[in-house]
């Protein structure tokens, strides 16, 4: 006898399973899946350029900070650290003055230049999202992301991690990924692959 229902590799179990093998393998990252963070950085280089760095970047409300370097960094790899209350403070004082105005739209507008950094970030009232896509002709918009990637990267101390350009590496064309791409697997879906950027 037959028992009705959705086949053994259907239904809620097997969605579940798949969440599940679709999931960070790092054990830090499993508990905060599925969450947006605060901000959730990504950044490639732009067309046909090698020796730019392919990064990212999140941290998470109980100070979670992870980087993921991909390509022409100094740091390639899952690096996990904690910022502590002060500086979860501090950052969340940063994401309410520049997590504001930005262009949330699909980037779908046709350009000649092609996204190179994508943000989400949280002001405390709603989840912003934008990119330096279209950049010659959206100029403010690319302006306003520069600045708040800047202002990251000095907080959050980034040029640690990318290092100056002639202690990177992975920079040839063609070279190898150095991280396993834990970060796309962890945050809430939809922040991670919004907009045009590549892998």
């Amino acid at each position: 006898m037959i028992s009705p229902g959705p086949a053994s590799w259907q239904g809620p179990l097997a969605d579940r399973t798949n969440q599940q093998a679709n999931g960070p393998a790092t054990p830090a990252l499993k508990s905060l899946q599925g969450q947006a963070p605060l901000v959730y950085l990504a950044r490639v280089p732009a067309r046909g350029v090698a020796d730019e760095p392919t990064y990212e970047l999140a941290a998470f409300d109980d100070g979670t900070l992870v980087y993921e370097g991909h390509r022409c960094v100094k740091v390639g790899g899952i690096v996990l650290t904690h910022l502590g209350a002060d500086d979860v403070t501090r950052l969340k004082d940063l994401l309410a003055t520049l997590c504001t105005g930005l262009d949330t739209t699909s980037g779908d507008e046709l350009c000649d230049d092609a996204a190179t950094v994508r943000i989400s970030c949280s002001n405390g009232q709603q989840i912003q999202s934008g990119s330096d896509h279209c950049r010659k002709t959206n100029e403010a918009q690319s302006q306003h992301v520069d600045a708040l990637v800047s202002a990251l990267g000095q907080q959050l101390d980034l040029a640690s991690w990318l290092g100056e350009p002639t202690r990177r590496q992975a920079c040839t064309p063609g070279a190898r990924d150095l991280s396993p791409h834990e970060l796309v697997r962890t945050v809430r879906p939809g922040l991670a692959d919004a907009g045009p950027l590549g892998r």
